[in-house]
């Protein structure tokens, strides 16, 4: 018997045959007519729905927001951090999450990964505290140490880390590297002066005094950086929300200051910033090594020597590092950076008819500001040797 197809056109008879048109009263009855009268569709429809339904869950366990590699993530950057590492203004330790892991180490990971995804974090989590650090008796020198919340912190570590495998940061630049580098460099430097006194060579050194560059650097020079690396759009939208709208409050005396809101600079203290900080000096380094005029070693260049903000630029002429100081401003020039010209030294030596020459010539200008010599006899600080 076929069941002739028809228009359902009363509500009392909702639940329809899909086949054949035929309506019933309840849905009971709509599936006992597809089993006895269309028994080929029904059990087409029903491989059909379980094929979606495997598909629907094979989905899900695919876009799951934790892995095992990332929970280890999260232990490895736990436990690289000192128990009695300062809290942040929420008063949470390491001991804290170390707790949370404990219970349940998914939540961590969790927390993170949805921290990720998103691309920004909790507007709570984007206050600071700051201490101030006296390096030398001079009040210039104080350092600024950020402290965030242990949360940030750890979520801030895993970012830094893979940040580092996915930029290659000019080979000039040795701090914040997993790397002697500043006994490199000063290595370097040594045997640099006094290759060039032993073969009469021509050098000619300047010591530059960054100003406050850590405090200093705009974010969108960060930005900017991260984009000249290639590094993905969504990745440099988490950079930009961790800087967006953070404040901090400054421990002076014994009182906290009222909350200021943090406009430029890097956050001293975040496992972020070091990283952050050699992708925004790193276009000075690779335009002096490309376009500059450098000190010829057994074939090789060497135009800088950088350790962080201590960088040594070097010329095999005095015109040579007239063209080197030229690309030093017109990078500070570009990024609001500034040069403590008052705190910068150099010196410029070659050898004639056997004679040993010291700064023979005008000294170096930047901007209308001249570089001071270092004299005959005198000492200049490079990572704190002489």
């Amino acid at each position: 018997m076929r069941c002739a197809p028809r228009e359902v056109d009363t509500p009392l008879k909702g639940h329809a045959c899909s086949v054949c048109g035929l309506a019933f009263h309840t849905q009971s009855g709509l599936s006992q007519h597809c089993r006895h009268r269309h028994p080929i569709v029904r059990n087409e429809q029903r491989k059909e729905a379980m094929v979606a339904k495997r598909k629907v869950k094979e989905g899900a366990s695919r876009v799951r927001i934790w892995t095992n590699e990332e929970m280890d993530e999260v232990r490895n950057v736990l436990r690289e951090n000192k128990k009695d590492s300062a809290p942040g203004p929420d008063k949470i330790k390491v001991g804290d999450l170390w707790d949370i892991f404990h219970l349940n180490s998914l939540i961590l990971t969790k927390n993170f990964n949805m921290w990720f995804l998103e691309g920004q974090i909790p507007n709570d989590f984007k206050e600071n505290r700051t201490i101030l650090i006296s390096k030398t008796q001079d009040e210039e020198d104080l350092k600024k140490l950020m402290i965030g919340s242990i949360w940030i912190r750890i979520y801030t570590k895993i970012l830094a880390k893979r940040l580092s495998e996915a930029v290659k940061i000019c080979n000039r630049q040795k701090g914040f590297i997993a790397a002697s580098g500043c006994e490199e460099n000063i290595s370097v430097l040594d045997n640099l002066m006094k290759g060039a006194k032993r073969n009469g060579d021509e050098i000619a050194i300047v010591f530059v005094d960054l100003a406050k560059v850590f405090d200093s650097v705009e974010h969108g020079h960060i930005i900017a950086g991260l984009k000249r690396f290639g590094v993905d759009q969504h990745f440099i939208g988490i950079i930009r929300d961790l800087y967006e709208n953070c404040t901090t409050r400054v421990w002076v005396w014994e009182f906290y200051s009222e909350s200021i809101l943090i406009k430029k600079g890097v956050k001293q203290g975040d496992p972020l910033s070091p990283i952050l900080f050699n992708i925004a000096m790193d276009p000075l380094l690779t335009t002096l090594e490309s376009e500059g005029n450098g000190f010829y070693v057994q074939g090789s260049k060497v135009t800088s020597l950088a350790f962080a903000d201590n960088v040594a630029i070097l010329s095999n002429s005095y015109v040579g590092m007239e063209r080197n100081l030229g690309i030093l401003e017109r990078f500070c020039n570009s990024t609001n950076l500034q040069v403590n010209v008052k705190k910068t030294k150099g010196f410029h030596t070659f050898t004639k008819y056997k004679t040993y020459i010291v700064n023979p010539k005008e000294k170096w200008k930047i901007g209308k500001e001249e570089i001071e010599y270092v004299q005959t006899g005198e000492f200049e600080k490079y990572l704190a040797h002489q």
